[in-house]
């Protein structure tokens, strides 16, 4: 595969990924566009799926209980993901249509697929139904309303991006607002024991402002003769992902240094 290629790839999985839609529960509005999509075209299966690297996750299942997903390669919906246009395949003999054995999927005779495109043209699913008998070309009245419904999934999963953003936001907001009311200093790492948060209490006690403290900028306010031993003894219990309450001193400009005792889990 070339350069360009790979580059689209990744930015389409890119654009998967910020929907943070992989692996969540069945949703009844993305189960009630697939039912619509099944009654429209009469075909028994009708699935929304999410195709990332090796896989398509189905979101929304009709007709095919217990099957969480498929592989991608292979399979008509790794073309709607390449081409980025409407695939049906109507010849039951085509090799297109072969799952494969040992695969919980039925055998399919039938496939029609529409692409779930973002705004910025990423293709990152697909809108498809599936027969597993012989069964007649759409009209071209089903296939453009089959693509219109693919363009409500993707707005529904576009809308669902959004309500849960909204909502990660609120909560930051008023654990912002909870901890900056509190009387003791607070802080949060990321995994690697980095600071990406402070209260301003914890900035207060450390004698530096908000971007000081980040990363590992509290450091700098710690007695240098404690100093060396804090920061190991920071580095073991992150290492190990434990509990830490130790006493050490800090030091501000003009004030004497203070003993405090700081407790991380």
């Amino acid at each position: 595969m070339s350069a360009q290629p790979v580059a689209r790839e990744a930015q389409r999985l890119a654009a998967l990924d910020q929907l943070g839609v992989m692996g969540t529960p069945a949703e009844a509005l993305l189960d009630s566009l697939a039912r619509s999509a099944a009654a429209l075209c009469a075909t028994p299966v009708a699935l929304v799926t999410l195709v990332d690297g090796e896989r398509q996750w189905i979101k929304a299942n009709v007709g095919l209980p217990g099957v969480a997903e498929l592989p991608r390669v292979g399979l008509p919906c790794e073309t709607v993901i390449e081409s980025g246009v409407l695939v049906e395949i109507a010849d039951p003999a085509n090799p297109a249509l072969a799952i494969g054995s040992g695969h919980p999927a039925p055998q399919m005779a039938y496939y029609a697929g529409a692409p779930l495109r973002t705004a910025e043209g990423h293709v990152v699913g697909t809108l498809c139904v599936i027969d597993t008998a012989p069964h007649a070309p759409l009209l071209p009245a089903q296939r453009a309303a089959l693509e219109e419904l693919a363009r409500a999934v993707m707005h529904a999963l576009v809308l669902r991006q959004a309500a849960h953003l909204r909502l990660q936001s609120s909560s930051e907001h008023m654990f912002q607002a909870l901890s900056d009311s509190c009387p003791v200093g607070i802080f949060h790492t990321d995994a690697m024991g980095k600071t990406i948060y402070t209260n301003r209490e914890y900035q207060q006690i450390f004698g530096l402002t908000y971007e000081q403290t980040l990363h590992g900028g509290w450091a700098d306010a710690i007695h240098p003769e404690d100093r060396e031993t804090v920061l190991t003894t920071w580095r073991q219990i992150v290492a190990g992902a434990q509990s830490f309450d130790h006493a050490f001193r800090l030091q501000r400009a003009g004030v004497p240094a203070r003993c405090r005792r700081n407790a991380w889990s």
